[in-house]
């Protein structure tokens, strides 16, 4: 993202000097429909050290959380207020989730596991966007604002490889984890920490920051999407002997994104 940044600062030092930057003159371009694609990369913003927990007394335990990537496509749509003010309104379809690789180091027993979850959101952000004009074909916007989202689904797949006692083996198993649905196994509709809940709420609610640099109709952008609400479905309650857990820690969305479009 440092690399894009610097990318477009200087792209921008080449820009004509006489350009007129900013101006609070009305804008009677009229509103533009386009297209966005953008790559992400994901997590939850979860404590890898609590991972480590579930693994208690088996052993030398390696963890750490992963960016996940995946991607995100919709419509944009630009309207004017003042040239160097417009309001940015995206309707689009947002894969999001982690990567958590724990290592088991104990005696006969070498488990490598991996959990990825993944999560496609509905997504609406509307941002408030600040424009320096360059000339009339480039100009540089700075969004900022609220987005609002809907899970439309989610799963997890669990990837194990055992070797124990000379044997090798791999198990994979694969969870869908909305809010609605039951919790799978045995006693875990008795567990008041699980309560027969999925692990994940449906609604998410946050803030997205980013730069759009557009030439002609070309768009090229980056952003980060902070999620301020918690979505684990899972919530804590107090029992005698409990462990921390971090399938009941909060869940919150961090993404990044970097986004090409187009203006018809």
């Amino acid at each position: 993202m440092k690399k894009l940044l610097i990318f477009m600062l200087m792209l921008i030092s080449t820009l004509p000097a006489s350009a007129k930057v900013v101006s609070g003159a009305r804008d009677s371009s009229g509103v533009k429909f386009g297209i966005r694609e953008s790559f992400t990369l994901s997590n939850m913003n979860q404590n890898p050290e609590l991972f480590a927990l579930l693994f208690n007394n088996r052993g030398d335990v390696l963890i750490s959380t992963r960016l996940q990537p995946g991607f995100a496509a919709g419509f944009a749509l630009d309207i004017p207020v003042l040239e160097s003010l417009h309001l940015n309104l995206e309707l689009k379809y947002v894969m999001k989730g982690q990567r958590v690789i724990a290592n088991v180091d104990a005696g006969s027993l070498d488990n490598d596991f991996t959990l990825f979850e993944r999560v496609g959101y509905l997504e609406l952000p509307i941002q408030p966007q600040f424009r320096l004009n360059f000339n009339e074909n480039t100009h540089l916007n700075f969004n900022a604002g609220p987005y609002f989202a809907f899970a439309l689904h989610a799963s997890e797949c669990h990837v194990a490889h055992y070797e124990e006692s000379g044997k090798k083996f791999d198990v994979i198993e694969k969870l869908y984890v909305l809010s609605g649905g039951k919790a799978d196994g045995p006693g875990l509709a008795n567990d008041p920490v699980y309560a027969s809940k999925a692990d994940l709420l449906r609604f998410d609610m946050g803030l997205a920051f980013g730069l759009d640099l557009v030439v002609k109709k070309f768009h090229i952008g980056a952003s980060y999407e902070l999620g301020l609400k918690n979505n684990n479905a899972k919530s804590f309650i107090e029992t005698p002997g409990y462990i921390a857990n971090p399938f009941v820690e909060p869940i919150k969305n961090r993404t990044f994104c970097f986004s090409l479009g187009w203006d018809f």
